[in-house]
């Protein structure tokens, strides 16, 4: 009863004439939850896993047989939410598109979608002191509980100039200016609290946040009815995280944010990230980076790399009839 998901649009021709046109919708989306989310409820016995955060070498068994610690030491396991939700999407648009001639318009768009209640494993059993810290219930280890806590916002404005084809050529050109903001560490609609005792750090740009985006594309015939076309991608940076590299909070995942950092600051306020990054390097003893006999050194911004996207395709074709058969064929370089 409570998946109730209503949806209303409109389009108004301004002028009568064609020419201007308003679009503007709404509507509110569920998407179900996975089956295989279900699945570790049924198999927490039939298998064990067992984590050792920050093992003695070479001895991570505390001198006891591998047998003899499989046996005694803690389970982590799964469990599921009694309150667990489908994810709902609220998702509004609003824009025009105007006619600047017989062939050439321009569109205009703004988009904004919130999704929320979305499945997200947190320990609820997490160790109290980090590391070395006993947890609520010692008999587990982590208790990962998939609950209805992940989020979404994303909003974005759409630009796209085109002409259809007339004169042999036509064009497309269009832009977005987008920013997407998450508590899910992964592109997927799920993910893991990072840190059970701070999960406000996950919260941050979108594993997938591109602020700006730029297609151009175009075909144009030439003669002897060869055809070339060509289309131009650029995308700017996507974050990424400051990541310790060992198990700061003893939850036997490697997966920990450097202390004084949160999701996906990199590429986003590098000067924050790189301050902490480096008074995290300082604590760590010689050679943790990797060269003998040697602290570690500063990290400067000019080191970070960017994974701004920049791609041009061009193609070449010509269509050849073949003689007394409704068919041709078409080379393309």
């Amino acid at each position: 009863k409570n998946n109730w998901g209503p949806r209303v649009g409109l389009a108004w021709d301004v002028n009568k004439n064609g020419k201007s046109v308003v679009r503007a919708a709404w509507g509110v989306y569920y998407n179900p939850v996975y089956t295989v989310d279900w699945r570790n409820e049924q198999t927490n016995y039939r298998q064990t896993a067992i984590s050792i955060s920050n093992p003695s070498y070479p001895d991570p068994y505390g001198g006891k047989s591998p047998s003899a610690f499989a046996s005694t030491a803690p389970q982590n396991i799964g469990i599921m939410d009694n309150n667990l939700q489908n994810p709902k999407s609220t998702a509004s648009t609003a824009g025009f598109s105007q006619s600047l001639s017989s062939t050439i318009g321009i569109h205009v768009d703004g988009v904004y979608t919130h999704t929320i209640e979305v499945p997200l494993l947190i320990d609820i059993n997490p160790r109290s002191g980090g590391t070395t810290g006993l947890r609520p219930l010692p008999q587990f280890g982590r208790i990962q509980q998939l609950q209805s806590r992940g989020e979404v916002k994303y909003s974005a404005l759409l630009v796209r100039l085109e002409k259809r084809f007339e004169n042999r050529y036509q064009y497309l050109v269009s832009y977005t200016l987008a920013q997407a903001d998450s508590n899910l560490n992964t592109l997927a609609l799920t993910g893991t609290v990072t840190d059970s005792g701070n999960p406000g750090a996950d919260w941050g740009p979108a594993a997938n946040d591109r602020r700006h985006s730029l297609v151009a594309s175009g075909s144009f015939l030439l003669p002897a009815g060869v055809t070339l076309g060509a289309v131009w991608s650029l995308r700017s940076t996507m974050p990424f995280n400051a990541v310790a590299g060992k198990d700061l909070n003893g939850d036997g995942l490697i997966t920990d944010f450097v202390p004084g950092t949160t999701r996906a600051m990199g590429n986003r306020d590098n000067t924050t990230m790189l301050a902490a990054v480096n008074a995290y390097r300082a604590t760590l003893p010689v050679g943790a980076c990797g060269t003998p006999g040697q602290l570690c050194s500063p990290i400067q911004a000019s080191q970070i790399d960017s994974n701004r996207y920049n791609d041009v395709d061009v193609r070449v074709s010509k269509a050849f009839p073949l003689v007394g058969h409704n068919r041709k064929i078409e080379l393309i370089a």
